[in-house]
């Protein structure tokens, strides 16, 4: 077929959009799960695109190493450090499972589906880390949709939401139990009823210096936190005496 004869061919409920560059190289790019009429209007506008650019995408040939590495250059001027750490784990957790040569357009929805599931039985994360971690992959992909390398995103559907505890789930820690480690263990007394009262992470009320410790102003500032921010952490009376 010639460089604007294009064939859709489906697989079960699956499409995908198959062509010949001017070299005569075979090119394809998943269209997804979807109706024939769906694939259809995909067609129409990636056969547009390509008539507008006057040049042969071949979005075949980007495997998933070579799209996660320029994934993360392209973040590492957008997020923070921290962020863009968790966005690296993302990427390695995805090359654990898929192998790293694999076509992005050859990662299908069920498998996307299947990571998910590995994630919680093989890696043995919590669900809130697999919501975190199956967000980061929408992301992912859904960057790879803007660079043209696919027309579908396989993890479009995975839940990212993390579950929310009713409260009679939640778990409430009492001063007076904060009190009785302070008394068993009086080197992190001050420590402790500091992360207490205040709601800092351990690696915050650690780095804390005495210059941002205010209590004759009633707060604590924290510098350098979470996402690399500073912020401002009213200090409870308790606290402060």
């Amino acid at each position: 077929m010639s460089r604007h004869t294009y064939q859709l061919h489906k697989n079960g409920k699956y499409f995908k959009l198959v062509w010949r560059d001017r070299s005569n190289r075979r090119e394809s790019m998943s269209l997804g799960r979807c109706s024939r009429k769906s694939a259809q209007q995909k067609m129409e506008a990636i056969i547009k695109r390509h008539i507008r650019d006057d040049v042969s995408i071949t979005p075949s040939e980007q495997s998933l190493e070579n799209w996660l590495c320029r994934y993360v250059e392209i973040k590492k001027h957008d997020l923070a450090d921290s962020t863009l750490k968790i966005h690296r784990q993302t990427c390695n957790l995805l090359r654990e499972y898929f192998n790293a040569d694999t076509l992005l357009t050859d990662i299908s929805k069920p498998e996307a589906t299947d990571w998910r599931i590995w994630l919680k039985t093989e890696k043995s994360m919590a669900e809130n880390t697999a919501c975190k971690h199956s967000r980061i992959a929408k992301s992912i992909f859904n960057r790879a949709i803007d660079e043209d390398y696919l027309a579908v995103n396989p993890f479009k559907h995975l839940n990212g939401s993390e579950p929310v505890k009713r409260e009679a789930e939640k778990g409430w820690v009492l001063l007076a139990d904060v009190q009785a480690v302070g008394h068993a263990r009086p080197e992190i007394r001050d420590l402790v009823l500091l992360c207490y009262f205040t709601g800092l992470r351990i690696s915050e009320a650690l780095m804390l210096i005495e210059f941002y410790y205010q209590p004759d102003r009633g707060k604590v500032i924290v510098h350098d936190g979470k996402g690399g921010h500073d912020r401002v952490v009213r200090l409870e009376p308790e606290l402060a005496r």
